[in-house]
C-alpha cells in the first residue's frame, strides 16, 4: 500500500511493485508492506514534475503475491476465506492511519 499521509488518499502497487499516485510537492508517502517496517519519503519533483524512488523491501515477491490473488481465487473461494482476505486487507490499511 502507497499512502500519501499528507492527503490521506492511498493506492496499491502493480504486481511488478511499481506505483503511480498524484502528490503534491512536499507530501509525506508511506510504502507499506505487512509485516516490515514503513518506507517513508517527502515528494520532490524533478524538473519533469516527477518524483522517482526505488525502495528495496525483502521478500517483496510474497507481498505482491498476496495482494493480487489470481482470478480463479475470488470465483472459488469459500464466503470465510473471502472475508478472511479482506479482513487482512483492511487491518493493512488501518495501520497506515
Amino acid at each position: 500500500m502507497i499512502a500519501d499521509r499528507s492527503s490521506g488518499r492511498g493506492v496499491f502497487g502493480q504486481p511488478d511493485g511499481t506505483f503511480s499516485v498524484y502528490v503534491s510537492s512536499g507530501d509525506k508517502i508511506s510504502i507499506s508492506t505487512k509485516g516490515y517496517p514503513i518506507y517513508e519519503f517527502v515528494a520532490k519533483p524533478d524538473s519533469n514534475c516527477q518524483c522517482k524512488v526505488l525502495a528495496h523491501i525483502e521478500k517483496f515477491d510474497d507481498f505482491i503475491t498476496l495482494l493480487n490473488r489470481d482470478e480463479s481465487f475470488l470465483k472459488t473461494a469459500s464466503e470465510m476465506e473471502l472475508i478472511a482476505f479482506i479482513k487482512d486487507k483492511f487491518e493493512h490499511i488501518s495501520l497506515l492511519r
